[in-house]
C-alpha cells in the first residue's frame, strides 16, 4: 500500500462544468483557488454558454488557445437521445494559462464546447482531458471550505477507492440550510429509490454526487465515465457509483470535507418543472439497466401502481380551473 503521507501532496484536477454560469464562477472560483495547492489544475468546461463565459475567463485569466486535441481525446461518440446517430461529439476550443493565487501557481484549462452537450457528456470530456490521476468534480454553484481537500485525499491510500464525497451544506432559495452528501439506495415495489442518509458520519455511501467529490480518474475511464443516456441530467452519478461498487471498489463519504451548495441554481432556470420528469424517466432507466431478472419482473408488475400514483400527484399539483 502506498504511504499515506504521499496523498496530501498529490496534485489533482478540479473539473467544473458550467452553462450560462459566469456569475456563479465569479462568485465561487476564488474559494476553489483558495482551497488548492501549487501544481493543481482547474478544468472549466463551458457548455456553449450564451453569457460570454469563455470571453470573461479568457480576459480575466489571460488564457491562450491550445492546439485542438484529436477527436478521441474529446470523449466517446455521443450517445444521447438527442444525437442517436452515433456521430462524433462536436469539437471544443481549448484555452490554457497559469494563474497565481497568493502563493499557489495553478494551471487553468478551459474547454469551450461548440455545441451544448449537457452534464454527463461535458464532464466525461473534461475528465478525459484532465492531467492528474485524481479528479475533483465541483458544480459551479459550490463553494468549498479552505481545508476540504486533505480529508478526501487521505482515503486514496486505499487501492480500491473509487470516489469520496463531501458533506454538502445546501441552500435552496430562502430555505434553511440542510445537510446532504451521504446517500441511500434501495429496491422497493419494482423500482430503485434513493434518499439522503439518516446520519452523516464518515463511511460508505450509495453514491458520490457529481457536484462535490474526488474520483479516481483511471477507474472513471475504465468504467467509461458517466452514461450519456442520462441526458440532460440526473441519476448519472448514482449510476457510475453503482457500477463502481459492483466491481468491488469503494464509494465513500467524508464528513470533514465541507462544501456549500446553492442547490439547483444551475439546472432550475434551464429546465424548470421538467426536472421532476427527467428524474423519473432516468430512475426507470436505471432500474431496468441494473435490475436482476426477478427485479425486472417486479418492475413490470408494479408499473400500474407507479403510473396511477404519479397521475394523481400531477392532478393535485395542477392549477384549479378558472
Amino acid at each position: 500500500m502506498t504511504s499515506p503521507a504521499l496523498f496530501p501532496d498529490q496534485p489533482i484536477s478540479v473539473v467544473i462544468p458550467s452553462f450560462n454560469g459566469k456569475s456563479l464562477l465569479k462568485r465561487h472560483l476564488p474559494a476553489v483557488f483558495a482551497a488548492l495547492r501549487s501544481r493543481d489544475q482547474v478544468v472549466i468546461v463551458d457548455d456553449a454558454s450564451g453569457d460570454r463565459t469563455v470571453e470573461w475567463l479568457t480576459q480575466t485569466y489571460r488564457l491562450k488557445p491550445r492546439e485542438q486535441p484529436p477527436a478521441k481525446q474529446l470523449g466517446p461518440r455521443f450517445k444521447s437521445s438527442r444525437r442517436g446517430d452515433g456521430s462524433p461529439p462536436p469539437a471544443a476550443q481549448l484555452l490554457m494559462g497559469k494563474y497565481r493565487y497568493h502563493r499557489q501557481v495553478l494551471e487553468l484549462l478551459v474547454v469551450a464546447n461548440t455545441e451544448n452537450l449537457r452534464f454527463a457528456a461535458s464532464v466525461n470530456r473534461a475528465v478525459k482531458l484532465a492531467r492528474y490521476k485524481l479528479v475533483c468534480l465541483l458544480n459551479n454553484d459550490v463553494r468549498p471550505e479552505p481545508d476540504f481537500l486533505k480529508p478526501l485525499l487521505e482515503h486514496f491510500q486505499h487501492p480500491e477507492m473509487f470516489a469520496v464525497g463531501c458533506l454538502e451544506k445546501e441552500q435552496s432559495g430562502t430555505s434553511t440550510e440542510r445537510l446532504s452528501g451521504k446517500n441511500r439506495l434501495w429496491f422497493e415495489r419494482g423500482l430503485y429509490r434513493h434518499s439522503r442518509a439518516r446520519e452523516f458520519g464518515p463511511g460508505p455511501t450509495a453514491w458520490v454526487s457529481g457536484g462535490s467529490g474526488l474520483f479516481s480518474r483511471p477507474k472513471w475511464l475504465e468504467l467509461g465515465g458517466y452514461d450519456p443516456a442520462f441526458y440532460p441530467a440526473y441519476w448519472e452519478d448514482i449510476d457510475i457509483s453503482f457500477r463502481a461498487r459492483q466491481r468491488g471498489w469503494r464509494v465513500w463519504f467524508e464528513s470533514r470535507s465541507v462544501v456549500h451548495h446553492l442547490h439547483e441554481t444551475t439546472n432550475r432556470p434551464v429546465f424548470g418543472d421538467h426536472i421532476e420528469r427527467f428524474s423519473w424517466r432516468h430512475g426507470l432507466y436505471f432500474t431496468w439497466k441494473h435490475a436482476s431478472w426477478r427485479q425486472r419482473l417486479l418492475f413490470v408488475i408494479w408499473q400500474p401502481y407507479w403510473w396511477l400514483l404519479r397521475s394523481r400527484s400531477k392532478m393535485e399539483l395542477a392549477p384549479a380551473a378558472q
